[in-house]
């Protein structure tokens, strides 16, 4: 490969790496409005979930609810966490 073709390939893969930041930030900095918690769990998409390997779901978006905002909540063994298996999981 020629040195330009080097010079190139790397400039696009730092567009690439660049783009994929901006669209997991952007996901972060989303603010998702619900009437109440267990509403927002039951309608929000998946993807402002995670499930931990231990069974866990950790809230990975931000959630308004009234005046309150909620984010990197954990729930394992709960209801919410129910409400998240039944809608989300594999």
């Amino acid at each position: 490969m020629t040195r330009s073709r080097l010079i190139l390939a790397a400039w696009f893969a730092s567009l690439a790496g660049s783009l994929f930041a901006l669209i997991g930030s952007a996901f972060a900095d989303q603010v998702y409005e619900a009437a109440s918690l267990t509403d927002a769990l039951k309608t929000l998409p998946c993807e402002a979930f995670r499930k931990d390997i231990d069974g866990a779901w950790m809230l990975v978006a931000k959630i308004r609810v009234g005046t309150s905002l909620y984010y990197g909540e954990v729930w394992k063994e709960t209801r919410e966490s129910r409400i998240l298996d039944g809608r989300c999981s594999q």
